[in-house]
């Protein structure tokens, strides 16, 4: 019976190490696991013969997917500096804001480019730079927001953006930082691609 007793305990023990210690640890490796993966798959797409905007629509969904969020977005500048347009995004409102413009200087896209930084807001309401009119237009509404800018050295291309967490919850720093990851890695080829669109005019 002691030794049935003593069993029992170590079973518990081994338990409360597995789900208070093990498990978690578990859940944070497959979501570091996740984010190398996305960051993996990010530089094979560039490789491929594929659109930069297919490549980044389906980076955007993975990046969705990892942090939870409901929506995702890159604005870009356009050349004459008079306004920014969606080229790609993701997310419930995502085929009416690639139909629309912000114009430069407005908005949270021209803030993170003064700041040369990224934005990490968690309440939206005390925003003063948030451009109402895009939420109004799609009848939609922000809450929370990352906004990441994309430089090249010196030349501000423009900006993603993590909208809403599907839970109700704070972005994190962990979230803005996996998003910049992907900012750095794409500002190149963004830069490219639209090199190459004023050569096929």
């Amino acid at each position: 019976m002691v030794y049935v007793i003593v069993l029992v305990g170590i079973i518990i023990y081994y338990l409360l190490i597995y789900y208070f210690m093990i498990k978690p640890n578990q859940k944070a490796l497959e979501k570091t696991n996740k984010k190398l993966k996305l960051l993996y798959d990010l530089s094979m797409r560039f490789h491929e013969t594929i659109t930069l905007e297919d490549s980044l629509e389906q980076i955007l969904k993975q990046v969705i997917d990892i942090v939870n969020a409901d929506a995702a977005s890159l604005f870009l500048l356009d050349d004459k500096k008079e306004f920014f347009y969606c080229p790609v995004a993701v997310g419930p409102t995502a085929r009416e804001i690639v139909k629309m413009k912000v114009p430069y200087g407005e908005g949270l896209v021209s803030k993170v480019e003064q700041l040369k930084s990224p934005l990490l807001i968690n309440d939206m309401s005390l925003e003063k730079n948030h451009f109402k009119e895009v939420d109004e237009a799609l009848n939609y509404k922000t809450t929370t927001m990352i906004c990441v800018p994309l430089f090249v050295k010196e030349k501000f291309l423009g900006a993603f953006q993590l909208i809403n967490k599907k839970d109700g919850n704070s972005f994190t720093v962990e979230d803005s930082e996996l998003l910049g990851a992907i900012a750095s890695l794409t500002s190149l080829a963004v830069k490219s691609a639209c090199y190459f669109k004023k050569l096929n005019k």
